[in-house]
């Protein structure tokens, strides 16, 4: 989650102790580990650090399960509360991503790509326009997508796929032919080193509804996927 703001190392500060408020000072990091936040914990605890394009990132722990939901939940009241009474406000270039981990086959990865691309139109209702349209500051565009959160069928040939058929190394060359597949709503590309997508198709809002909302698409998109019987398409 990122909120764009000019102050600095105070601001960041007083947005772990939202965190802090509503969570517990063990699941944050403190104050004085805030100058290399970036560095700290391994996705162990809450923190904040410096995003260069958008202003502060707010990065989670892994979270697993029915009480990381209800963490993320409570993540996502602490910021409200902050950008309310701090003044700080999500604008255009801010935006969420989730990683999820996932061991799986080529055919699931496909089923999960078929699935995000049939279920765009719906996950674009939960998120603000600049997340799948052009901006160019006054207004925005949607014949031209956000080059930073494209559509999957602008990356993979969705007709060309086939979950019986197409490997890892076949999504590799669609995604070189076409573009950085590391900028399409659902990122597969940690697959060809490790195991986890990244979804980028997310809201600029930290609202607990949305965030919980879209959290769930992605998951059955990927869950589906991950299920998907031989022979369905």
């Amino acid at each position: 989650m990122r909120y764009r703001t000019v102050s600095g190392l105070e601001k960041q500060k007083e947005l772990l102790h939202y965190l802090r408020e509503k969570l517990s000072p063990s699941k944050v990091i403190p104050n004085s580990a805030v100058r290399r936040a970036y560095h700290y914990g391994n996705y162990e605890r809450w923190k904040v650090e410096y995003d260069s394009s958008a202003g502060w990132e707010v990065v989670s722990p892994v979270l697993k399960g029915i009480t990381g939901l209800e963490e993320l939940a409570a993540a996502c009241e602490a910021l409200t509360e902050a950008a309310d009474d701090l003044g700080l406000y999500p604008d255009h270039r801010t935006g969420t991503h989730v990683h999820l981990g996932w061991r799986v086959r080529p055919r699931q990865v496909v089923r999960a790509i078929q699935l995000t691309h049939l279920l765009g139109p719906i996950l674009r209702t939960l998120v603000a326009p600049s997340r799948f349209a052009d901006y160019d500051g006054k207004r925005y565009d949607p014949a031209s997508p956000n080059e930073y959160c494209m559509p999957v069928s602008a990356v993979y040939d969705i007709h060309d796929l086939h979950p019986q058929e197409t490997t890892f190394d076949d999504l590799r060359r669609m995604a070189d032919r076409n573009g950085d597949a590391r900028t399409a709503a659902l990122n597969v590309t940690p697959m060809w080193t490790a195991v986890g997508t990244r979804s980028r198709f997310a809201s600029t809002a930290a609202r607990r509804r949305h965030a919980n909302c879209f959290l769930g698409l992605v998951s059955g998109c990927e869950s589906s996927g991950r299920h998907a019987e031989p022979g369905r398409t």
